[in-house]
């Protein structure tokens, strides 16, 4: 067996019979945990409520500036991950920009092409 030195630093290691990356352990772990926090937040946060009596004005005005605080609440939120994201980038060698934007696209197309196909 051999091993070497990976870019965090450390080797990689044997469980059972498994060989484990630990680069590749973290990459993984931090986009299944990406994956899971922004498709719940999406779906929590884009949840609107448009009752019949939506022909009113100020009902409108109500669904509309409801809709707007869920935006700016969702928005702020996914920017935090992004930041902790980019953070990632400095100390642990992980491109996190580009994990970022490759999850983001593929939680997006999965949700799209689900609406699509109702």
């Amino acid at each position: 067996m051999t091993t070497y030195i990976g870019i965090l630093g450390m080797e990689n290691t044997n469980i059972g019979e498994r060989e484990v990356n630990p680069r590749q352990l973290l990459e993984e772990s931090l986009r299944k945990e990406l994956i899971s926090h922004s498709s719940e937040l999406l779906h929590n946060l884009l949840q609107f409520d448009f009752s019949a009596d939506s022909e009113t004005i100020a009902s409108m005005n109500k669904h509309h500036a409801a809709a707007m605080r869920s935006l700016a609440s969702l928005s702020g939120r996914l920017q935090g991950f992004q930041s902790a994201l980019e953070c990632i980038d400095d100390y642990a060698c992980v491109n996190g920009l580009r994990m970022w934007h490759e999850e983001m696209k593929r939680i997006i197309s999965y949700n799209v092409e689900q609406e699509v196909n109702k």
